[in-house]
């Protein structure tokens, strides 16, 4: 390959707005799916949809999950039912195979919502089902913030 050619699985490539709406946000109306395409979408390296196992291609070990890892933290599954991108009996499958691990593993599916779920217009009502999870699991992080967000104070105030 010459210097400065780019092997043809990391060219980068897009969806266009209506690819978008269609397998991202097929829940939302076009205007709001207009406005997250302009705001979140930007190209990827052909690559990285390789690696997740599209276009015939085989699965990267580097998105395999070791379901037998009893030792890892609490793991959630989020499914939108209207997911056209990643089905929800996608997300369901993946939840089954944890079905004998030790590990806690929970599995929360949002009805009429598609892959945009974390990002549209319902994306709260999605993070504070997310952060009551984290709560009930007793997660925080380690860096004076509290799962909200809100800067925890250490010692006397």
């Amino acid at each position: 390959m010459a210097p400065g050619q780019a092997d043809a699985a990391d060219r980068l490539v897009s969806v266009s707005p209506e690819q978008f709406h269609r397998f991202f946000a097929n829940t939302v109306a076009a205007e709001e799916s207009d406005r997250l395409f302009e705001r979140y979408v930007v190209p990827a390296p052909r690559r990285l949809l390789a690696d997740l196992g599209c276009a015939d291609a085989d699965r990267s070990p580097r998105a395999m999950a070791d379901i037998a890892n009893t030792r890892r933290g609490p793991r959630l599954l989020i499914s939108g039912q209207e997911d056209r991108l990643i089905p929800d009996s996608v997300t369901r499958a993946a939840y089954k195979q944890y079905g004998d691990s030790t590990a806690v593993t929970d599995l929360k599916q949002f009805a009429n919502r598609a892959h945009s779920l974390v990002i549209d217009n319902g994306w709260r009502f999605v993070a504070d089902y997310v952060i009551g999870w984290l709560d009930e699991h007793g997660i925080r992080d380690d860096h004076g913030f509290g799962v909200r967000g809100e800067l925890r104070q250490h010692g006397p105030s």
